[in-house]
């Protein structure tokens, strides 16, 4: 009975362990997502920006060049 478990468990461990490095492979291959920022002209809004924009190369982005807009055009292209 003790051997079955053991058995068990080993298996369980195993298969979490391919399910996460399958999970972790890197996918350079992909094609990045483009994404491109939009503030007003307030300098507050401009750092904010520049700090997601690390983030987001981060995490594997490519960032565009952002511009500088007002605040109905953020919000019509925010909700499309």
């Amino acid at each position: 009975m003790k051997q079955k478990f053991r058995q068990l468990a080993l298996g369980i461990t195993l298969t979490i362990l391919l399910i996460g490095l399958i999970a972790c492979q890197s996918n350079s291959s992909v094609k990045k997502t483009r994404v491109r920022a939009a503030h007003s002209n307030w300098v507050e809004e401009n750092f904010q920006t520049e700090i997601v924009n690390i983030g987001l190369e981060k995490l594997g982005y490519q960032i565009e060049k952002p511009k500088e807009i007002d605040y109905p055009a953020i919000y019509l292209s925010v909700t499309r």
